[in-house]
């Protein structure tokens, strides 16, 4: 009895830790994302920024833009373009059924929209609850990789109410449309910002380029909200049901 006990406690004990590890927070999955070796992306995403300047261009661009630079006036090597190297190879990476931390954030994008606590089969009709295209949804992340499936969990973790009022339209009877492939859409807008030096006064502000594209992010959902919710508002079934 004693030891059927302690197997039981045991059984408990992993189970509870297996609960934990699905339950991943934005943070966790941010810093385990942003620690990965992605250096089999590096080439690429160097090749895809303009040159550092050399030392007299970045004199003058700091003196005639007030001490504010731009992405282009960045050092190669330095922590700034570390930073933008690191998200653009993060937009390169593609989901792999191998990585744990990958699978626990396609399920935690689940459960922050929808409010479900279990997990969900990883392939199926039910990812285009949440707005994916088809039974799998990695197949819906080309162009912006892992950065965009972490951003679809930024925005719940952001703005909870903001994230379950855009879910509630985004399955609305007049007015739906798809959510994960809406969000996707907009990390793809953030990356040519981020690309064109747009949110470097942003990331010199947040004092983080991922704080900075997180900003565009969730501005640019908030935009959309307003847009498509203010259509929704003045579609014929909706001024028929207001009495207009």
């Amino acid at each position: 009895n004693k030891q059927r006990l302690l197997q039981q406690q045991q059984q408990q004990q992993l189970s509870g830790a297996a609960a934990a590890l699905d339950q991943l927070s934005y943070q966790a999955a941010e810093s385990q994302l942003l620690a990965a070796d992605m250096r089999c992306h590096r080439a690429a995403v160097l090749q895809s920024l303009p040159p550092p300047p050399g030392w007299l261009a970045r004199k003058l661009q700091l003196l005639f833009s007030c001490g504010v630079r731009s992405s282009s006036s960045m050092a190669e090597g330095s922590a700034e373009r570390e930073q933008v190297v690191l998200l653009l190879s993060l937009a390169k990476t593609g989901f792999s059924d191998a990585s744990e931390v990958h699978v626990q954030l396609l399920q935690a994008v689940y459960r922050a929209f929808t409010g479900r606590s279990d997990s969900v089969p990883r392939f199926g009709a039910h990812w285009c609850d949440i707005g994916f295209q088809g039974d799998d949804p990695a197949t819906d992340l080309r162009g912006v990789g892992m950065l965009g499936l972490l951003q679809l969990l930024y925005l719940p973790h952001h703005d909870a109410a903001a994230a379950q009022q855009l879910y509630k339209l985004s399955t609305s009877p007049t007015q739906d449309f798809p959510l994960a492939i809406v969000g996707l859409n907009i990390t793809r807008w953030t990356l040519t910002a981020l690309r064109a030096g747009c949110l470097t006064r942003a990331a010199h502000r947040l004092n983080s380029y991922t704080a900075a594209a997180n900003h565009f992010y969730c501005g640019a959902w908030y935009e959309f909200y307003s847009r498509w919710g203010l259509q929704a508002f003045h579609t014929p079934s909706s001024r028929k049901r207001n009495g207009r």
